[in-house]
């Protein structure tokens, strides 16, 4: 790979960043304006104590090191207690592992009153992230393709960056009045004081069907996985201000407000009626604005009984969601530029485990240290549930019918060996609609697949025993 696929920029935050291995640091250098890679290797008093590392480190000028998974310097957090005696070090848990740290900050205590340099060891491994590493150039060039993308530094475990990236992002305007003012949103009842249960009622999409005669003869499964349903709808769904208004009878419904409505829905005459099409969450009787709304567009039969719903309305995580849209569109579009395959992918699932995070905390009780706004978390998932069924009606007219959905991903079978010539529509050629192809080589429609499409019980084991079958067949 050249040099220039890893850093795109000459203002590139990368450049602060090494990645450290078992014996060997690698980073990044300038030379006559141009990267180079550079590789030093670990010396050996450095290799025996903590002390030692940290002194090597240092004197690099560097101040975040990613450290590579299952390294020596990976497995255990006690082994730099030694090193307490010349440096002040706070630790970060990795997520269930309380032996394991997702960050470690070092600060010298011999430092003056101005010293505001520090050391920053970071473990993806171990801090949510979820990556998949062949070696040190890959980890480095998905943390430098992360922070040019995010035009921010990358210092923390990913529910941290999460957080702090909602909050830098929704600063501004009325948001902060409305978060404090939650009121009776997180306990909306029905008219029989019972609570609603948005938790439950708003649950991933996940749906299958057994392959008809003409698919059982097609060539090719295809996947296509969107970076995020309801990160899109981010983009423009409207969040209620003020406090919640009860309607008993449901008719404040008006199809523009945000609320939470209980509807009786029959697919009536459409086709997407949970048979040969995934159908709009027919069994679930409380939904939010933007999926009654979609019922209705996909010929459902609705009668809203009652709801709640808010007066004022706004798109208050418009900034935030764009940030993290556009930085996905930039790795999208920019493949001659971000050329690393797998740093590019692991930048791609970056943005989308963050989008997630974002939106629970959203809607994650305050005392679990989220916002405390469900009512907001059930217009957003709500949103991208409606946003993938108008993606789906433009591909039915069509003719092309998904198999199986799991979450932001879909499958289809065609005779069309190319994913982006087998569903066209989810590739425009002007702007990005948010959808990757999931089996960059599709995957045969072969006998062990149509039996695991004949064996499998639920949708998401379908999902996953697919995906293993297309990793074997690389």
């Amino acid at each position: 790979m050249r040099e220039e696929a890893l850093v795109a920029s000459p203002l590139n935050p990368v450049l602060s960043v090494g990645v450290l291995s078992d014996d060997e640091l690698l980073f990044v250098d300038t030379v006559q304006g141009k990267p180079i890679w550079r590789t030093l290797l670990v010396p050996l008093n450095a290799l025996e104590s903590p002390e030692g590392l940290l002194a090597f480190l240092w004197e690099t000028g560097l101040e975040r090191f990613w450290v590579m998974p299952a390294s020596r310097f990976s497995q255990s957090i006690s082994w730099f207690e030694a090193a307490r005696n010349r440096w002040s070090i706070l630790s970060h848990a990795g997520v269930d592992k309380l032996d394991r740290a997702a960050r470690i900050l070092f600060l010298p205590k011999e430092s003056g009153p101005r010293q505001t340099r520090q050391l920053v060891l970071l473990f993806p491994e171990h801090a949510g992230w979820d990556w998949k590493l062949a070696n040190m150039h890959s980890l480095l060039a998905t943390v430098s393709y992360l922070e040019q993308v995010l035009e921010r530094s990358l210092a923390d475990a990913s529910e941290q960056v999460a957080r702090q990236l909602l909050s830098d992002l929704t600063r501004d305007g009325p948001l902060a009045a409305f978060r404090a003012s939650a009121g009776n949103a997180g306990t909306l009842c029905d008219r029989e004081g019972n609570p609603i249960p948005l938790w439950e009622y708003m649950r991933d999409m996940a749906w299958m069907r057994p392959l008809n005669r003409v698919e059982q003869r097609g060539r090719y499964l295809h996947k296509y996985t969107h970076l995020s349903l309801s990160l899109q709808a981010a983009l423009r769904v409207q969040l209620g201000g003020g406090g919640a208004q009860h309607s008993v009878n449901g008719r404040a419904y008006d199809g523009a407000r945000p609320g939470i409505w209980r509807v009786h829905a029959e697919a009536a005459g459409s086709v997407f009626n949970g048979k040969q099409l995934p159908g709009m969450l027919l069994e679930q009787p409380w939904r939010s604005t933007p999926q009654v709304a979609c019922c209705q567009e996909i010929g459902y039969h609705t009668q809203i009984s009652e709801g709640w719903y808010w007066q004022e309305s706004y798109p208050l995580l418009q900034t935030w969601a764009a940030r993290l849209w556009q930085a996905a569109e930039r790795l999208h579009t920019n493949s001659q530029r971000y050329r690393h395959v797998e740093a590019r992918n692991n930048a791609f699932s970056a943005i989308t485990r963050l989008a997630q995070l974002g939106i629970d905390l959203v809607g994650r009780e305050q005392e679990a240290g989220g916002w405390g706004r469900p009512d907001w978390w059930a217009q957003l998932i709500g949103g991208g549930q409606a946003q993938f069924f108008r993606q789906q009606v433009q591909l039915v007219r069509k003719g092309i019918m998904p198999v199986l959905v799991v979450g932001n991903s879909f499958w289809l079978v065609s005779d069309e060996v190319n994913p982006t010539a087998a569903a066209p529509l989810l590739f425009p050629s002007r702007r990005w609609s948010g959808y990757m192809v999931g089996y960059q080589t599709p995957l045969p429609l072969s006998n062990v697949v149509k039996e695991a499409f004949q064996k499998a019980e639920q949708a998401g084991e379908l999902g996953k025993r697919l995906d293993a079958l297309a990793e074997e067949a690389i």
